[in-house]
């Protein structure tokens, strides 16, 4: 789970990647709230004291013990439920995309009879169709794909940092929301603040970064004879 860090070639590699930083920010978020608020110090610190076990408890408070056990609660919880879906789902990223970057490209360079009804039945059957006529030949494991492999795996790297980003700003975010909670210190709260902002503008620019790998994946697609006359006979039957 803890493998991948930087470039992914498929889904559960952005699984287990968005997993690795959401444990890192997690640590690191409790870790300041331990440091700045007496109220989860002390928590934290009686969680520690009770597993009695010698030198260990000691060695638990130097490490956080406490945060490295949420933070590892927290990566499992995000893999198992996909915390980044939720998030997509909540605020409809992921249905934009598909939509108007990739599948009404895909309609209207194909030549198919496109029309508002498709556009509906798109939004019903969104998923389904992805895999016909966009991840049949965007996969790295797709046989004879029009669209080259070096630019699959940017586009899903590139997806992986937007959820890894998009993941880390709602994390810190309730981070902040618990220090303006205690309301003992503005120290937290004026660090979770400027880890969101600092977060913002990477995040705009990758998802500036995935519409341009998608444009392209569409271009390879629909630049392909056999690959667009399937796209389109795929629209058609809509």
């Amino acid at each position: 789970m803890f493998k991948y860090w930087l470039s992914v070639d498929d889904y559960p590699q952005i699984l287990s990647k968005c997993g690795n930083y959401l444990f890192l920010e997690v640590y690191l978020g409790s870790l300041i709230l331990r440091k700045t608020i007496n109220p989860v110090e002390g928590l934290f610190s009686r969680f520690e004291a009770s597993i009695q076990l010698g030198e260990i408890e000691v060695i638990l408070a130097t490490i956080n013990g406490s945060g490295l056990l949420i933070g590892f609660i927290a990566m499992v919880l995000g893999h198992i439920l996909q915390f980044h879906k939720r998030l997509s789902n909540l605020i409809g990223i992921r249905k934009y995309f598909d939509l108007y970057i990739i599948l009404l490209p895909l309609g209207s360079l194909s030549g198919s009879k496109a029309s508002i009804l498709t556009l509906e039945k798109l939004n019903v059957n969104r998923l389904a169709i992805m895999g016909q006529v966009f991840y049949k030949f965007c996969s790295v494991t797709a046989k004879n794909s029009p669209v080259d492999k070096h630019l699959i795996q940017n586009a899903l790297t590139a997806w992986s940092w937007f959820w890894v980003l998009l993941e880390g700003l709602a994390i810190w975010l309730i981070f902040l929301l618990i220090s303006v909670f205690f309301f003992e210190s503005h120290i937290a709260s004026k660090w979770f603040l400027a880890i969101i902002i600092f977060y913002l503008l990477p995040l705009r620019l990758i998802f500036q970064r995935c519409i341009s790998y998608a444009t392209a994946e569409v271009n390879s697609i629909i630049d392909n004879k056999k690959a667009k006359e399937h796209v389109k006979k795929k629209f058609n039957e809509l």
